[in-house]
Parts: structure tokens; C-alpha cells; sequence
């Protein structure tokens, strides 16, 4: 098992079940789908679908229901609509811009849930443990 994803089991920061929802452009579709295939080799129960409300121009209240209840997500869409969608999550609208940024391909962000609130985790940068940085 990755050591990435050990340390995501031992601290209980991602459940068993994983839920991969992505807008249905080909490229997210795809990029989902090996989240998806990665999770699976790793042990984890996952499927992957498309989510109205993860596409560029969407609103972000189109898309927050998918966070209310249920298993672990994992969000595949584009930009601007993922940094304005983060923004939302950590009620800041001033950070979309900002949080936009983060967003490299390959790459996102990780929120963790604090109570009833949402807040920033880590940056996700490919090859880089930002599982380090996420359980702090």
C-alpha cells in the first residue's frame, strides 16, 4: 500500500468509501477514472460518476449538496468553478481567486471538515506527500 494512503487510513482522514464525481468533459471524466482505478488498487470501495454542477461556469450552490452527507468525495471539475466552489466550502467568497490558484494540473486542494465547518487541509501537489500536510 502507498505510504500516502497508509498514513490517510491510520488517521481516519479519508473513509473506506470514496465517491469520484466529475463534470463529464472528457478530461475530468478521465482524470476521475484513474482516481478512481488508484483508490480501488489501494483497497478502498470507490466508484465514480458525473455530478451536474462540477463544470466550468457552474455556480458553486449547484455542486455544495453533493457535500452534505455520505461517503468520502473526491471533486474532478475546472476552472474557475473549483477555486469559487473551495471558497464557498470555507464560507470566503474573496478566496475563489486565491484558492483558484492551487489548482495545477494534476494537482487540487483537500478540506477537512472541523465541526460543522469546512477548512483549508493542504495543497495537493503531485508527487509531493501532501498527506503531511493534511492531518496537521
Amino acid at each position: 500500500m502507498d505510504v500516502g494512503i497508509e498514513k490517510l487510513h491510520k488517521n481516519n482522514l479519508l473513509a473506506e468509501k470514496v465517491l469520484v464525481a466529475h463534470s463529464g468533459k472528457l478530461r475530468a471524466r478521465q482524470t476521475a477514472e484513474a482516481v478512481m482505478k488508484a483508490l480501488l488498487a489501494t483497497g478502498f470501495e470507490a466508484s465514480c460518476e458525473e455530478r451536474v454542477g462540477l463544470s466550468p461556469n457552474d455556480e458553486p450552490a449547484s455542486s455544495l449538496e453533493l457535500l452534505e452527507c455520505g461517503p468520502t468525495k473526491v471533486l474532478v471539475g475546472h476552472l474557475p468553478h473549483m477555486g469559487k466552489l473551495a471558497a464557498a466550502m470555507i464560507k470566503s467568497p474573496a478566496a475563489a481567486g486565491r484558492l483558484g490558484g492551487l489548482f495545477h494540473p494534476a494537482g487540487g486542494l483537500a478540506l477537512r471538515r472541523e465541526n460543522a465547518d469546512w477548512v483549508e487541509a493542504a495543497e495537493v501537489v503531485c508527487g509531493e506527500p501532501w498527506w503531511n500536510k493534511a492531518d496537521a
